[in-house]
């Protein structure tokens, strides 16, 4: 609970102090509740919290925390350094992804390069991951790839997004190669700066052979703010 509440007052400091910018890009903040059903462990329920800001030139920051009712986090911080052409945003960034749960610790750390334009956008990295257990050993992961591949679906409608995307790197859901998580997300902005979201998510969330056995089902709903 301590780490939740500190987790909400940075990111609320986040949204609060952040200034307008010039960009194509807009900043935003976005809270959901996350619920579903995973064919090995049952039922899954989780809140996240996601804030994406832009300065006014080079340098952008994403933060997300997400919570579930078992007593598992994870945070995940990326900064980034970007450059905006006529067509869109490309990125070079860097990636910290923390999971915690009662038996383990998962740091991973990677960097990767990231274009974002007004029909599709993509990005790609590499991620090395250590599991830090509760006797002080540890296991390495030394070679990952990250991966995000969306489309923006409407992207000529004002008031109304929906995008489609195929990633292993769904903010603070840091996933092996082949383990891609589908997901379909619409927005409605009930007005310019506020908005409501809905979204669907399926991934395989087995391991080797048993990734085609079990599966994750999650629904999504939440709220936005743009600036």
């Amino acid at each position: 609970m301590k780490r939740l509440i500190i987790a909400l007052l940075l990111l609320c400091f986040c949204a609060g102090s952040a200034m307008a910018q010039e960009s194509w890009q807009e900043n935003y903040t976005s809270a959901a509740i996350r619920g579903g059903y995973n064919s090995l462990k049952g039922g899954a329920h989780t809140l996240m919290l996601d804030v994406d800001y832009a300065f006014d030139r080079f340098f952008a920051i994403r933060l997300g925390e997400e919570f579930d009712f078992n007593d598992l986090s994870r945070t995940e911080l990326r900064p980034a350094f970007f450059y905006d052409f006529d067509f869109g945003r490309f990125s070079v960034e860097a990636i910290a992804n923390l999971n915690i749960n009662e038996v383990v610790y998962g740091l991973g750390l990677g960097a990767g390069l990231a274009i974002d334009t007004q029909y599709a956008w993509a990005n790609v990295g590499y991620f090395h991951r250590t599991y830090f257990y509760e006797d002080d050993t540890m296991t390495k992961e030394p070679f990952n790839i990250y991966y995000e591949l969306g489309v923006h679906c409407l992207p000529m409608t004002e008031d109304w997004d929906l995008d489609f995307s195929v990633t292993n790197s769904r903010l603070c859901d840091l996933d092996h190669h082949y383990q891609p998580t589908f997901i379909l997300t619409g927005r409605h902005w009930l007005a310019y700066d506020l908005g409501v979201e809905l979204g669907v998510e399926y991934k395989p969330a087995g391991l080797f052979k048993m990734s085609s056995n079990i599966n994750q089902v999650m629904g999504r709903v939440g709220i936005s703010y743009r600036w």
